[in-house]
């Protein structure tokens, strides 16, 4: 399948998964997108899995027309910063249509309802309820592919990836993906200068203090070989560039509550048919939003990086 046609697949079934916030659809499809050519190892651990979702699509499979992320969300306390999907659907395997191509030794998470999720999903061999801590323990030398897009919501990132480069073969690869100080500037919600505006503040809903730290290039390189860690960059990318980056920030997100409620109460049938008009007015805006992120020669505020390591 060529870049063009592998683009608009994957934009069409993250909008699926995130009809109602297609902000979210644009950012997984990119980070899918960068991410899918390396998460093909035979003993793959993934930290911070949630929910399982955004891995299950990226290594080939598939969820019915009729699952999304909204079927059972739970919208009380939103405006809190409480992360509304962290709930246990109990039928969500059924809704699986294609099982993926690859699959996780390991996927671990510290939310115990997302990892009950993640579960259904044939896609992780085990899966641990845990946060990435001292506690943790893998196995030395278990494994050959480390997947985590979290890693800015943990303090010492140098001494978390110290830990995690012990569980790799040698020749094993750690992907990441973390936010770079871009994002202090494309995101208008997380913007210094807008830190005083009431209208911001309610659009970023405490999202910008999950962020522990955000770093350059440089910045990361610089604190990875003052760390002494066994791992070397062999590749490097920044993705969500600034238009992106600012629809992003905005989207749907202030009209969650009043569209997930208003989903959650139509009958089966209207609300696929909603559903499908919905995607289909969306889908050609997000098309071209993918299109334009992977030919601008801007900057983004995500950083995308494969360690290996020596």
């Amino acid at each position: 399948m060529n870049m063009n046609d592998l683009k608009r697949q994957y934009a069409e079934k993250f909008l699926s998964l995130n009809w109602l916030r297609p902000e979210i659809a644009l950012a997984q499809s990119v980070s899918s997108l960068l991410t899918r050519g390396q998460l093909c190892g035979k003993k793959m651990l993934e930290i911070g899995c949630g929910n399982g979702n955004f891995t299950f699509l990226t290594v080939g499979g598939l969820f019915n027309f009729d699952y999304d992320l909204y079927l059972n969300a739970d919208i009380n306390g939103f405006y809190e910063g409480r992360d509304i999907y962290n709930v246990f659907e109990p039928e969500k395997a059924a809704f699986i249509k294609k099982k993926p191509s690859y699959t996780f030794k390991i996927g671990l998470d510290k939310k115990e309802a997302l990892v009950k999720q993640a579960d259904q999903l044939s896609l992780y061999e085990t899966t641990l309820i845990d946060d990435f801590t001292e506690t943790c323990a893998i196995g030395d030398n278990s494994c050959d592919v480390i997947y985590s897009n979290i890693f800015h919501w943990l303090s010492s990132p140098f001494k978390a990836l110290k830990k995690a480069a012990g569980f790799l073969v040698s020749g094993g690869k750690i992907i990441l993906t973390f936010p770079n100080p871009n994002i202090y500037i494309y995101w208008p919600s997380c913007n210094k200068k807008n830190e005083d505006n009431k209208i911001w503040q309610m659009i970023n809903r405490h999202r910008s203090k999950d962020i522990k730290w955000t770093m350059s290039y440089h910045g990361f390189k610089e604190g990875l070989e003052a760390s002494n860690n066994d791992l070397r960059i062999i590749d490097f990318k920044t993705w969500l560039k600034p238009h992106q980056s600012i629809l992003w920030d905005i989207g749907l997100r202030p009209l969650s509550v009043p569209l997930i409620k208003m989903s959650q109460k139509l009958s089966g049938t209207d609300r696929t048919e909603i559903k499908k008009d919905f995607v289909a007015t969306i889908l050609p805006y997000l098309n071209e939003l993918i299109d334009d992120e992977f030919r601008s020669a801007d900057q983004g505020c995500m950083n995308f990086i494969v360690l290996q390591k020596n």
